[in-house]
């Protein structure tokens, strides 16, 4: 068993979280929401969902820094 800091384990659970945001291809959640989004003739190109990616992750980014940095 490896121990990892806290913080270490923390940040990296917010990358690994956030990440997703960019890629159509990130997550298996994303995917399927595309899926089910075809299905239902909403079409989304990875271009429109890396613009919107890039507004929604910046404040997420800084809101999940500022919540780890009060819990510790």
């Amino acid at each position: 068993v490896v121990h990892v800091a806290t913080h270490i384990r923390s940040s990296v659970l917010i990358g690994v979280d956030l990440g997703p945001n960019l890629s159509v291809t990130g997550s298996l959640a994303t995917i399927l929401w595309l899926i089910a989004l075809r299905r239902e003739g909403i079409h989304v190109s990875a271009w429109q969902f890396l613009k919107v990616g890039v507004l929604v992750m910046p404040p997420a980014l800084l809101l999940a820094t500022l919540a780890l940095s009060f819990t510790g």
